[in-house]
């Protein structure tokens, strides 16, 4: 039986998801399809202490090749710890770049095609010729391609990996997608480090013309900073 479904399923239509749960073909497709969809589902599992095996993946997925390219890069990607994590800082691409490329260098130039930006791997901002982190890291400045923040679109970088990250509703406590980083919306601090008493549970403070919160700590709405930095 189908630990997933509960319908009876010859053996033939399904596999172990673990040592001690049978998933049928159709959910455990359906769970790495979800997976891959969803951070928050990743990586596939049969049940909360196990991850579905990847020759489950490969035997699932064997006409799709490319889904399978995909679940890997991602699966890689997941298990690099947090602090090792680097993204291609252009807002558009952001694609993982694995440790290996980074490791030991001072910039990594993004592989995609048609992409090649350089990312600094020490404050995660596009190196240029004269590159300064000290500097660099101190602004979250969306870039001006980026469609003017307003009420409906609510975007900012997240403040660890500079990956774009819009609000969808809810509470202002946030959850990067890609590095998992939690943070607060509104003050871009890290959740804990927040001043919960001056960041509002729900939509936006007031703003001036130039984005800074018409309130005693006057920080910008993009950077989390007041206009001394």
């Amino acid at each position: 039986k189908c630990v997933n479904c509960l319908e009876d399923v010859p053996s033939s239509k399904g596999g172990l998801g673990c040592d001690r749960h049978f998933l049928c073909n159709d959910c455990a497709t359906e769970t790495f399809r979800r997976a891959l969809g969803n951070i928050l589902e990743f990586p596939a599992r049969c049940c909360p202490d196990n991850e579905l095996p990847q020759l489950a993946l490969e035997r699932l997925f064997a006409s799709d090749p490319d889904f399978i390219k995909k679940y890997l890069e991602k699966l890689a990607e997941h298990r690099t710890p947090h602090n090792l994590r680097l993204y291609c800082c252009n807002p558009y691409c952001s694609t993982f770049i694995p440790p290996q490329h980074h490791l030991n260098t001072s910039y990594s130039t993004c592989t995609k095609l048609g992409c090649e930006t350089r990312t600094c791997v020490s404050c995660k901002n596009e190196w240029v010729e004269g590159h300064d982190c000290v500097a660099d890291s101190q602004t979250t400045m969306l870039p001006e391609s980026v469609p003017k923040y307003s009420d409906d679109f609510r975007i900012k970088l997240c403040p660890n990996c500079k990956v774009l990250t819009q609000h969808a509703g809810n509470c202002n406590r946030m959850t990067c997608p890609c590095c998992l980083h939690s943070y607060c919306f509104i003050c871009l601090d890290p959740l804990g480090d927040c001043a919960d008493d001056a960041c509002p549970m729900y939509d936006d403070p007031k703003y001036d013309k130039d984005g800074y919160e018409l309130t005693e700590r006057a920080i910008h709405r993009d950077t989390g900073r007041n206009r001394e930095g």
